[in-house]
């Protein structure tokens, strides 16, 4: 018998937290004899609520923070950028991050010397939080020094991780803590959503330890390598180059960030409006059910290299309900190394289930043109013509490929030709091929594929955005 991996037993603990905590919601406890927690006195503002208190108080000046005002809000992380060990930056929004309509979001400035040093709570609730977390942040609202007008920014004094998502993922990283004595039982259970129940987590404890023991081998491990690889290319790099601009090079190709003076500079906001205007006009690729966070960031990867401006993930429906089918976590870490930040670069819009994915794509005049490898219809990548004005590319699942629903709404299918002795590519090599084929195809013909002038600069917009979340803008 193999052994239970570890996202196997997380994937228990998640599912056993969460029938506690339906049974305590539900009543089924009340032989505990424990009262139902008392709703706070003064709950925090939303987003929404934060941005339009702001949005009376004027427009700050560059790098001005009001410390008269002070502001507590609660919401889920749409993004997190850990851009130095002293800048943090967050996107909340009021609405769980997958959703696929727009919403207001704030963006959270976190300067750890502004923060209250005695506190261990917000230590702590930085070092676990991620994407799809609750976090409540309080302090002072302002403008960093490179935002833009009317742009607001919340500069925490404190933090406290209210909430993490019910994904295995996110479970595994708290028990893990607990595990490792950084987070008190009482906490791990307040943040897990079981206040009360330790008892719980002390009964899992055994079964749960050769898991969670793996787990923080494995990210002090990963720190490790990261560290080394880049510590060793960006060595290398600057003494072969010399001086200090192949010192800065050789430390931005080992792995380092990019001061936030390089990201500023009007050569590099240059570069991505060049980019934006070079972005393909009408194609999409649609991601249909992975497995795997570190095939999604390959294939972002891919997307900025052809210049697909925007993927659609699409989850299986109902996917991280109760009793649905496991969620997707994209994990933050794994995302950067696979992506190389090209998630930054690449719009990620979320779709429940197929169905909503196709109508979406329908209103938007979009032709759909799935990778297939046995399906009769399918007809080989390199002898099809793809010059559809609006073209949404898909790809399917690493084990299973394009669901039969997905397969049989396509308004085509196509496959790559295989030579070996192996059957398939793997999904993101399939996605790369594929689309520079498109590419090549589109680049060939005499229709213009350019994408239009309001489209470019929409995208810089989102490429200026992201280049602040990197970095680009400095917390006062």
């Amino acid at each position: 018998m193999q052994p239970t991996s570890a996202a196997g037993l997380a994937a228990a603990a998640a599912l056993s937290l969460w029938l506690w905590h339906r049974r305590r919601t539900a009543g089924l406890h009340a032989e505990s004899g424990e009262a139902a927690p008392a709703a706070a006195a003064s709950p925090p503002d939303g987003c929404a609520e934060c941005l339009r208190a702001c949005s009376a108080l004027g427009s700050p000046a560059p790098g001005q923070v009001l410390e008269e005002t002070h502001s507590t809000v609660q919401g889920i992380v749409r993004s997190r950028r850990d851009h130095s060990a002293s800048v943090t930056f967050l996107e909340l929004c009021d609405e769980p991050p997958d959703e696929a309509q727009p919403q207001s979001s704030l963006q959270i400035c976190i300067n750890r010397a502004r923060l209250d040093g005695s506190d261990e709570t917000t230590r702590l609730a930085l070092s676990l939080l991620d994407v799809g977390d609750t976090v409540s942040c309080a302090g002072p609202v302002g403008r960093t020094r490179t935002g833009r007008a009317g742009e607001w920014s919340l500069f925490p004094r404190a933090v406290r991780l209210v909430r993490v998502a019910r994904e295995p993922a996110h479970v595994l990283r708290v028990l893990a803590a607990w595990r490792g004595a950084e987070l008190g039982l009482d906490a791990a259970c307040g943040v897990l959503g079981v206040e009360g129940e330790g008892a719980l987590l002390q009964a899992m404890g055994p079964s749960l330890a050769p898991a969670l023991d793996e787990h923080r081998a494995q990210q002090e491990a990963q720190r490790a390598r990261t560290a080394a690889a880049g510590g060793a290319m960006g060595g290398a790099m600057g003494g072969a180059m010399g001086g200090a601009t192949g010192g800065a090079t050789g430390g931005a190709m080992g792995g380092g960030d990019e001061t936030p003076a390089a990201r500023s500079q009007p050569a590099r906001l240059e570069r991505m409006r060049e980019v934006a205007a070079r972005r393909q006009g009408g194609l999409l690729l649609v991601m249909e059910h992975p497995a795997h966070p570190s095939n999604v960031g390959a294939m972002l990867r891919s997307c900025d290299a052809f210049g697909v401006a925007t993927a659609l993930l699409v989850h299986p429906r109902g996917a991280g309900a109760p009793g649905g089918p496991p969620r997707l976590v994209l994990d933050a870490e794994v995302m950067r190394g696979a992506s190389k930040s090209a998630s930054a670069w690449v719009e990620l819009r979320h779709f429940d289930g197929s169905d909503e994915c196709f109508a979406w794509l329908a209103r938007h005049g979009y032709a759909s043109v799935g990778t297939a490898l046995h399906a009769t219809r399918s007809t080989p990548l390199h002898a099809t013509p793809l010059l559809q004005p609006r073209l949404a590319l898909w790809v399917g699942n690493e084990v299973r490929g394009l669901s039969d629903e997905a397969a049989a709404r396509c308004d085509m299918l196509v496959h790559v030709p295989m030579a070996g002795m192996l059957e398939s590519l793997n999904v993101a090599a399939c996605a790369a091929v594929a689309l520079a084929e498109i590419a090549r195809q589109r680049e060939s013909s005499a229709d213009s594929f350019a994408t239009s002038d309001a489209e470019a600069a929409k995208i810089f917009d989102r490429m200026r955005d992201a280049n602040s979340r990197l970095g680009g803008a400095e917390c006062t």
